[in-house]
C-alpha cells in the first residue's frame, strides 16, 4: 500500500482505526525505515513501514533519541509490541496521518480502551464462545505468523491450516504437534500462540458443530415436509375413492328406482341419461305392462287372504265343534253314572 504524504501546520493526533491493520501481507516482515524528524522534540523518531508508522513513545524511547533494539524487528512485530504495551505513547497512524517538520504540537493521549479492543481483533480469534470460520481463521494466521519470526507465511500456514482441522485427533495433541513444528524455526514465546491456536480450535470445532446442527435441521425439516405432502397427497386420493363409491352408490339406487318402476333411459359412457330425438315418436315405456303385473300381484294376495281367512275360519269351527262333542261326552257319562247309581 502507497501512501502520499501531505503537510499539514500541525500534527494531529488520531484514534486507532482498524484500517492501520489492513496492511499488505506481503510486507508485513519487512524491516522498518528509522528516520529523524527534522524539528522533533525531546529527539523523537518516527518508523515507517510501507505507509505506517509508530511513534517513538510507543515504544518507551528515551529523550536522548536512543534507538531502541526493538526497531530491528519486522514491522508486524514492532507494531504488536507498541500495541500489547499499553504505554501512554504518542500514536500509531495509517494513511490518514500527517507529518509537519515545522512543529509538533503536545500529543494527545490515545485512546486506550479502542486500543485493547482492536488488539483482541487483530491477534485474537474472535470473543470468547464465538464459532469462526477456517477461513478467519487463515486470515488471523496470515497475520500473527510474522510477529512470531515466521517469514515464510505461506508454507507455515498451509500446514498448521491443515493440522488444526484435522478431526481424527484429539485438541491437545494438535496442538503439540503445530508447537512443534513452530519451535523448530522460531525463538519467540509461544505460549501465548499455544494458546491462541487452542481457541482457534475450539472456535473452528464449535462452527463444524453448529454446521452439522443446521444441517441435521435442514434435513428435518424437509423430511417433515414431504411428510406433509405425501398426506395432503393421501387424503386427495382418499376424497376421490369416498366420491366414486358415492356415485356407485348413486348407480345403485337410480338402477333399483328404473327395475321398480319398470323401464329404462339409454345411457352414455358416464352413466348420464341420453335424450330421445321428439322424431322418433313416442317410446314403449312399459308402463301398462307393470300395471297389469300389479294387478295380477294384488289378485294373488288377496287369494292368499281369503285362504288364509277361511283356514282360520275352518280351525275356529272345528275348535269349538270339539268342545261340544266333549261337552256332550260328558253330560252322556254324568247320565250313565246317574242311572247305575239308581239301579243299586
Amino acid at each position: 500500500m502507497r501512501i502520499s504524504w501531505r503537510k499539514q501546520r500541525r500534527r494531529e493526533c488520531i484514534d486507532l482505526s482498524e484500517e492501520m491493520f489492513i496492511f499488505d501481507r506481503t510486507q508485513t516482515h519487512k524491516h522498518l525505515k528509522l528516520g529523524m524528524s527534522e524539528k522533533a522534540q525531546n529527539g523523537g523518531w518516527v518508523a515507517t513501514g510501507e505507509g505506517y508508522s509508530v511513534s517513538s513513545k510507543y515504544l518507551g524511547a528515551k529523550p536522548n533519541g536512543s534507538t531502541p533494539i526493538d526497531m530491528q524487528l519486522p514491522f508486524a512485530s514492532l507494531l504488536h509490541k507498541a500495541i500489547t504495551e499499553h504505554t501512554n505513547a504518542y500514536k500509531c497512524f495509517a494513511e490518514d496521518y500527517q507529518i509537519e517538520n515545522r512543529r509538533r504540537e503536545p500529543p494527545q493521549q490515545p485512546n486506550t480502551s479502542y486500543l485493547k479492543r482492536v488488539l483482541k481483533n487483530l491477534l485474537n480469534p474472535g470473543d470468547q464462545g464465538k464459532s469462526m470460520s477456517i477461513e478467519e481463521f487463515r486470515d488471523w494466521l496470515q497475520l500473527t505468523l510474522p510477529t512470531i519470526g515466521l517469514t515464510d507465511v505461506d508454507v507455515y500456514s498451509d500446514y498448521i491450516e491443515g493440522m488444526i482441522q484435522d478431526d481424527t485427533s484429539e485438541k491437545a495433541d494438535r496442538v503439540s504437534s503445530i508447537i512443534e513444528f513452530v519451535e523448530a524455526a522460531s525463538e519467540s514465546d509461544l505460549a501465548p500462540f499455544r494458546n491462541l491456536i487452542s481457541e482457534w480450535i475450539d472456535r473452528l470445532m464449535k462452527q463444524k458443530v453448529e454446521e452439522k446442527s443446521r444441517k441435521e435441521q435442514e434435513k428435518k425439516d424437509k423430511e417433515k415436509q414431504e411428510a406433509a405432502a405425501r398426506a395432503e397427497a393421501s387424503k386427495e386420493q382418499q376424497m376421490e375413492r369416498e366420491n366414486a363409491q358415492l356415485s356407485r352408490k348413486e348407480r345403485k339406487t337410480r338402477d333399483a328406482l328404473l327395475s321398480r318402476y319398470g323401464y329404462e333411459d339409454t345411457l352414455d359412457e358416464n352413466g348420464d341419461i341420453v335424450l330421445q330425438a321428439d322424431s322418433e315418436g313416442p317410446r314403449d315405456t312399459g308402463i301398462e305392462v307393470n300395471m297389469n303385473a300389479l294387478k295380477v300381484k294384488q289378485k294373488e294376495q288377496e287369494q292368499r287372504d281369503k285362504a288364509k281367512t277361511a283356514h282360520e275360519k275352518k280351525v275356529q269351527m272345528d275348535k269349538e265343534q270339539k268342545e261340544k262333542e266333549a261337552l256332550k261326552k260328558e253330560k252322556e257319562k254324568k247320565r250313565t253314572q246317574k242311572k247305575e247309581k239308581q239301579r243299586l
